[in-house]
């Protein structure tokens, strides 16, 4: 990238980090998206909600799982409950995704600490600054002749640093900063903060994707030779790619609303509209059963 390019992304990661983000390369970052990004700023526009489209994308969530979760030792023991909460995530269930999504992070980078000898992860909180440093040391000789990957490892790098150190902070740590979301791991898990305002929880459930996409970009790069052994795009004949990608998009477009009992059952509403939400429910129930009998006679033909 020209130098002016790399000024414009440090631009747009800096007013990303407001809201605990950053420019993820792991996506395929080209120079017109950077530009686009430029220019929603100028327009004082709403740049986090850019890159939280990108990162629950159906497409993208598919790809993160066929092309990088799966062939990365540290994520495959948790492969089935990234499942879960990834289903949980594009049908609207964040609550219980992002719950889920917590300890699976953590999971991952015990895993990953017991891979580096000279590292313990006992306590995560206090260990992340000294694990990065013993990892950029170990690596960074490894990318010197690749002015580009060694400038993207050390913008993951910076993501990774700031964002657990934050995630892991006590509860009165994390009150010093004053940010608006509230983004911690011991805040949502022992005191269910965080969770239940539906921007809010959106905003953090893409944060620990977007984290774990970029755990999952560092350490393919620390095993520098299989990192271009990867695909960096997705293949169209790639049939598993393929049923992947088209059942994320089934299950957003059937999304369960979540809300919908607090909508109905907790506002006022009138009696015409709830015998009309009953109608649909019935509706939605009818249609469910006439598929089940079908997939259930075809079955017992088969055999």
């Amino acid at each position: 990238m020209k130098k002016v390019q790399w000024e414009t992304i440090d631009l747009i990661n800096k007013k990303l980090k407001e809201e605990l983000l950053y420019l993820p390369f792991c996506y395929n970052i080209n120079g017109k998206y950077i530009q686009e990004l430029k220019q929603v700023i100028e327009n004082n526009g709403k740049i986090g909600e850019c890159i939280i489209q990108r990162i629950s994308l159906p497409e993208q969530r598919a790809y993160q799982m066929e092309y990088r979760y799966k062939h990365i030792s540290i994520f495959k023991p948790f492969l089935t409950l990234l499942e879960y909460a990834t289903y949980d995530f594009l049908s609207g269930n964040l609550i219980c995704a992002y719950l889920s999504m917590i300890p699976i992070v953590e999971a991952i980078l015990r895993k990953w600490a017991e891979e580096v000898p000279n590292l313990s992860f006992g306590k995560i909180s206090k260990k992340i600054p000294e694990f990065l440093i013993y990892w950029k040391a170990e690596n960074n000789n490894k990318t010197t002749n690749n002015e580009r990957l060694k400038k993207c490892f050390e913008y993951e790098i910076e993501y990774v640093r700031y964002v657990l150190n934050l995630f892991y902070e006590n509860f009165d740590q994390y009150a010093d900063h004053n940010f608006s979301d509230i983004f911690n791991r011991n805040l949502s898990l022992h005191k269910l903060e965080g969770i239940s305002n539906q921007k809010e929880i959106k905003y953090n459930l893409n944060r620990l994707y977007l984290l774990i996409d970029t755990i999952a970009d560092l350490y393919t790069i620390s095993k520098y030779d299989e990192y271009f052994k990867l695909s960096f795009y997705a293949d169209s004949n790639n049939k598993d790619f393929q049923i992947r990608w088209k059942y994320y998009k089934l299950i957003c477009k059937q999304r369960n609303n979540i809300n919908l009992i607090e909508y109905c059952l907790n506002s006022k509403i009138n009696e015409n509209e709830k015998d009309t939400m009953i109608s649909v429910l019935d509706l939605k129930i009818e249609s469910i059963n006439i598929i089940e009998k079908m997939t259930y006679y075809k079955d017992e033909h088969r055999r």
